[in-house]
């Protein structure tokens, strides 16, 4: 994904939150810094559903203490930030899905 790409999709990522929060489409343009007519055009590219299954990716507002932590997990794991990030998240599913499976055998059901 190119810079460029990752910058829209951080900012529909801000868009969709500020939406969220009920602020006005003139107030979302002033936070963003772009027009009302781009905050119309992010919030329909959120809404339309994708047109390949490997567009819908996972978007995530990066604030400063995501980055640090980020920048942190990818020094750790010697990776690029997304690639670390991704081990990770992997990780942890894989150690809840193993804790689900766990209480199926035990208890014959997901919930405790």
């Amino acid at each position: 994904m190119s810079a460029v790409e990752t910058r829209l999709r951080q900012r529909r990522a801000r868009v969709r939150q500020l939406q969220t929060q009920g602020r006005s489409l003139r107030d979302i343009a002033a936070e963003v810094g772009v027009s009302k007519d781009t905050v119309r055009r992010d919030l329909a590219a959120l809404e339309a559903p994708a047109a390949k299954a490997d567009e819908q990716l996972l978007l995530v507002v990066v604030d400063e203490q995501l980055r640090k932590d980020l920048n942190l997990l990818a020094a750790s794991y010697r990776l690029a930030g997304e690639d670390a990030a991704r081990l990770v998240l992997h990780q942890a599913a894989e150690g809840i899905r193993r804790t689900i499976a766990a209480r199926v055998a035990a208890t014959g059901s997901v919930l405790p």
